[in-house]
């Protein structure tokens, strides 16, 4: 559904060039246009160099770091995420090609890849579930990912600003619907699927679990005797559940189902 090729910079350690063009070699199989270079002159201070690679930088749409001991060393590849930090953080990738380089390459690429293509993100929320969402929002956007959520009610503004979003995330990314579970959707949240529908979105369910929590009392009713359980409920496949304030670990498993969407 990405309508434009993928444009790679690819920020990297020379001493790490032979695991680099693998990498690159992968990424134009994948339909990408990675762009990788080592100039003799980069031992050079060389102000007119500095700004070349800016120039490049800033011509591609996604930054990728190779990181390595190498690269963390080289005061080149650190300028250059300095550089792009100050610039854009939501173009930045991650390849660990000291730990992540052995048999799963391809499949860790191909992972990068779907992350760029899914890199637009619109959270659609209903207010009871506001404390989910926040965190959901706040972990998507130290993901890298562009993160947009209207929830004002149906104004004139609202109409216009979540329609446009959500076409964009249509196109380029996913609609991630969070649902408090048992509960009613909503008119604005249910807008805001019908919207998500009509454009041919793809949709991720989030649900959030309540604490359904009763007690269990044993023996005579002593403090000591009195034990929780919590409810098992049957889940639905097609849908992530997370808890009213997400784990780490559900909000990865979220992550997950979204990349591979």
């Amino acid at each position: 559904m990405y309508d434009q090729k993928l444009t790679v910079f690819l920020s990297h350690s020379h001493k790490d060039i032979e695991k680099v063009r693998k990498i690159r070699d992968i990424l134009e199989i994948l339909g990408c246009e990675p762009l990788m270079f080592f100039l003799k002159c980069l031992d050079d201070d060389n102000d007119q160099l500095e700004d070349f690679i800016k120039r490049e930088i800033d011509a591609r749409n996604v930054f990728l770091y190779c990181r390595s001991r190498n690269a963390e060393r080289s005061e080149w590849v650190q300028k250059e995420l300095e550089y792009i930090k100050s610039r854009d953080k939501s173009r930045i990738y991650t390849v660990d090609i000291d730990n992540d380089f052995c048999g799963g390459t391809v499949s860790l690429l191909n992972d990068v890849v779907n992350m760029i293509k899914n890199n637009n993100v619109f959270v659609s929320y209903p207010g009871k579930a506001a404390r989910a969402a926040q965190s959901i929002i706040q972990y998507l956007s130290d993901a890298g990912m562009h993160v947009v959520s209207e929830s004002n009610g149906l104004s004139e503004k609202w109409l216009s600003i979540t329609g446009k979003e959500i076409e964009r995330a249509a196109k380029e990314g996913v609609v991630v619907v969070v649902e408090e579970e048992g509960e009613e959707t909503g008119f604005s949240q249910k807008e805001e699927i019908k919207m998500a529908l009509e454009e041919g979105a793809k949709i991720l369910r989030v649900v959030v679990e309540k604490d359904d929590v009763g007690p269990m009392i044993l023996g005579r009713g002593l403090s000591s005797d009195v034990f929780y359980f919590k409810t098992i409920k049957k889940r639905e496949k097609s849908a992530v559940y997370v808890d009213e304030k997400p784990t780490k670990s559900q909000l990865d498993k979220m992550y997950f189902a979204l990349t591979k969407m």
